[in-house]
């Protein structure tokens, strides 16, 4: 009987040390999921952060590379979205190894950021994220002036015997580096008292560059050709300020001619030279 009842008890002893190794596995188990699931939300966090932080960097990047060279405006702006803080800065460099000066625009767009620790306070320590980007100098440059039959000044209507600026064609430019020029115009007239005027008489038109002559002059008969068409190539313009001009005279003192539309386009390129 007493052989019995020790086995017995033997028995409820080792169940009972099975339930607590049990329990303490458990337990264990259920620390080290807690760890992973801890763990896993602060790579999510971090992940989170890092994305929008590089969305806010890529809009502010985008906004500013939609505008073209001249009007991307150098200095630093700032400003903060939610717990992220964006910085923007564009500077005006110039390319190292070449002997033209050709400038460029530099775009450092910055993010940052507080780091969340595993634990999901708040760490003293920050993230940073940045974007560069270049922007080169433009190739080609357009300008265009155009007028049409609302100009009222002296300047609209033809001046006889020397030359004189037409309207107000003007184009005034300051390019940083060497360009050649192609200079196209085109001036359309009317006769608004055609007295004393002879099939041989012309409008003579040339191009100005800072007050010189440039090109050939264009001579064109008054009565019979009412449009008035001209190309000029003007080569190696130096970098810095510069004006350019249309002028025109008639070659008679005899009746009286204006303007009906004038159009002036001037084409830029970087020189090869």
């Amino acid at each position: 009987m007493y052989s019995m009842r020790h086995k017995d008890y033997q028995r409820k002893g080792i169940t009972l040390i099975e339930l607590l190794v049990a329990i303490v596995l458990i337990a264990i188990g259920a620390g080290a999921v807690s760890a992973v699931l801890s763990s896993g939300n602060y790579l999510l966090r971090r992940s989170r952060n890092e994305a929008r932080a590089t969305s806010i960097a890529l809009a502010h990047k985008e906004s500013l590379l939609a505008h073209s060279y001249e009007n991307v405006l150098l200095g630093i702006e700032q400003g903060n979205e939610d717990i992220f803080h964006w910085e923007t800065e564009v500077q005006e460099l110039f390319w190292a190894g070449t002997s033209k000066n050709i400038p460029y625009k530099q775009i450092d767009v910055t993010v940052t950021y507080p780091d969340e620790g595993a634990s999901g306070n708040i760490a003293n320590k920050w993230k940073k994220l940045t974007l560069r980007n270049l922007i080169p100098y433009p190739f080609v440059h357009l300008e265009r002036r155009v007028m049409d039959s609302s100009c009222a000044t002296s300047s609209c209507t033809v001046p006889p015997s020397s030359f004189q600026l037409v309207g107000d064609l003007t184009i005034t430019f300051n390019y940083p580096v060497v360009k050649d020029l192609n200079v196209f115009y085109n001036i359309a007239v009317n006769i608004t008292n055609p007295a004393g005027l002879a099939g041989t008489e012309n409008i003579v038109t040339k191009c100005f560059l800072d007050g010189a002559q440039q090109g050939q002059k264009t001579g064109t008969p008054i009565l019979s050709q009412p449009l008035i068409s001209n190309n000029t190539v003007i080569p190696n313009v130096a970098a810095g300020a510069h004006t350019l001009q249309v002028r025109w005279y008639k070659d008679t003192t005899s009746g009286v001619i204006s303007i009906t539309r004038a159009n002036l386009m001037m084409l830029a390129f970087e020189t090869q030279n």
